[in-house]
């Protein structure tokens, strides 16, 4: 029989038909799997479609940056239908480089012009010596009151550092401040005089700023610039130390209100204890004896005592000039 020879086109047809019918199952497996991934994936990642079918289920590809494959993995896997994912990397999203704006740069404001103080500026110090600084109107004001400052403290003493600037002085709003630090009362109302005087001279407002020192700074800084010399083990002042003390003398008397002091002997480290102290405090009688006996000095507002080595300013003691420093006269205020 004639289709006994055509045998062969019974599995051929029925082969084309498992074909076409995979086909078909392959189209409507892609279509549902793309969305249901697609929808699952997290944001960057993209679904590039089936790679295969297996007996149970699609084998599909992701695409995306790395630091999303293990959630877009797992998310793809939960998906109906999927049997194994294979992830490609990509390059990690890059935020787009947008060109900030330019920062405009902020003009600086105008600086106001600087304009020197219409200030005469009186610096009272240690020998009367003073200093003239700041801005006068004219030549004419600046020449009086320096002269008059070189009449009140001696050209010696005077320091004449003033500027003329008319545009930025006015008579009317002018300074001259007093400053410095008087060694008393005294000294203080006497550098105050002074400078009103040579403030007169430029119709200036007088600023009063001088203070006082404390009268133990005061006598501590004239002992150091000249210390009292003794005879050597002995308690006797030198006659060339006598000045030192009557410059003590006077500040102690110019400031009555300033109470008692204690004058503090000291020696170096030389010999026993008990003869160091025995020796300061003999010293220390010796500095009360003079300023009371010679110079005057309320004896009820003087006491002495001698510490000897136990406040060594210099330790240890190397050179002749160590020895030197340590032995000394201090003044304390009494408690």
């Amino acid at each position: 029989m004639r289709w006994l020879r055509r045998w062969w086109l019974i599995p051929l047809v029925a082969l084309l038909g498992l074909l076409i019918k995979g086909l078909l199952l392959a189209g409507m497996v892609s279509g549902s799997l793309s969305t249901a991934v697609t929808g699952a994936l997290p944001a960057g990642v993209a679904y590039d479609g089936i790679s295969g079918i297996g007996a149970d289920a699609a084998h599909i590809t992701l695409s995306g940056p790395a630091s999303q494959e293990a959630a877009a993995v797992a998310a793809a896997k939960d998906v109906e239908g999927v049997q194994s994912v294979k992830y490609l990397v990509t390059e990690e999203d890059i935020e787009p480089d947008l060109d900030p704006e330019p920062e405009v740069a902020e003009e600086p404001e105008p600086e106001a012009p600087e304009l020197k103080p219409a200030q005469l500026t009186l610096a009272a110090a240690a020998g009367s010596a003073i200093v003239l600084d700041g801005v006068v109107a004219d030549d004419a004001t600046k020449a009086a009151i320096n002269d008059e400052a070189v009449a009140q403290y001696g050209a010696d003493n005077v320091t004449d550092n003033l500027t003329v600037d008319s545009e930025v002085f006015t008579n009317d709003g002018g300074q001259i401040v007093l400053t410095g630090e008087a060694a008393s009362q005294s000294e203080r109302d006497d550098w105050f005089a002074k400078g009103t005087a040579v403030a007169a001279q430029g119709n200036l407002e007088v600023i009063d700023q001088i203070t006082i020192k404390s009268i133990d700074e005061t006598l501590n800084g004239i002992f150091s610039l000249e210390p009292i010399q003794f005879d050597t083990s002995r308690a006797t002042i030198r006659p060339e130390s006598q000045s030192t003390l009557d410059a003590a003398a006077d500040v102690i008397n110019d400031n009555p209100e300033a109470g008692n002091l204690v004058v503090v002997g000291h020696t170096d480290s030389r010999g026993s204890d008990e003869a160091n102290r025995a020796l300061s405090q003999a010293r220390a009688d010796s500095v009360v004896a003079y300023l009371v006996d010679e110079k005057g000095v309320d004896a009820a507002r003087l006491s002495s005592e001698g510490r000897g080595e136990s406040e060594l300013k210099v330790d240890p003691e190397v050179t002749e000039e160590d020895l030197q420093a340590n032995r000394r006269i201090e003044w304390e205020v009494a408690e």
